[in-house]
């Protein structure tokens, strides 16, 4: 069998690019698996060590210029066994893997751009309007909101409030 490779900098940021700029869209979502920009640390009990290289440098240096500079007002990624919200400029990075029901991890050190992070399982869920995305952070184990967060358009956070976890 033939064996294919690709880089993710090289084959996939010119693509993510040019659609970006293509796009007419009024919101601009970006997903991935992985983080693309920032996340907090890993675990000491999963990395052997405090902090984690995800992303890696490359893929931060690569991603970071082209969803901020085409106004990208979110991002959307799991992977990782927390849940997460990260802000920069105008543009929110979700990180929504609570583990998948596995275990999950305390992140640690918190990124300076964390708004909102919690070891847990759980997911977001998100509501657009023309002019306004509403996105809550769910426990997994509970069904209850932990986080809210608003969002204007143009990026500004308007109203996010953090609810106890019971």
């Amino acid at each position: 069998s033939t064996q294919s490779t690709w880089d993710l900098e090289e084959d996939q940021a010119p693509w993510l690019t040019s659609s970006l700029q293509e796009s007419k869209a009024k919101w601009k979502f970006v997903v991935s698996h992985e983080p693309l920009v920032y996340t907090s640390g890993g675990s000491p009990e999963k990395y052997g060590k405090v902090e984690a290289n995800i992303p890696k440098e490359k893929t931060k240096k690569t991603f970071r210029p082209i969803l901020l500079d085409n106004n990208v007002q979110a991002t959307f990624c799991g992977d990782n066994h927390w849940l997460e919200l990260l802000k920069e400029n105008n543009t929110s990075m979700f990180i929504s893997a609570g583990g998948g029901g596995l275990r999950t991890y305390t992140p640690h050190p918190v990124h300076p751009n964390s708004i909102f992070v919690e070891a847990t399982t759980g997911f977001t869920f998100h509501q657009v309007t023309s002019e306004y995305m509403y996105s809550w952070f769910i426990d997994g184990s509970s069904g209850q909101p932990l986080y809210f967060h608003e969002q204007h358009i143009h990026g500004k956070a308007t109203k996010c409030y953090k609810n106890s976890k019971k």
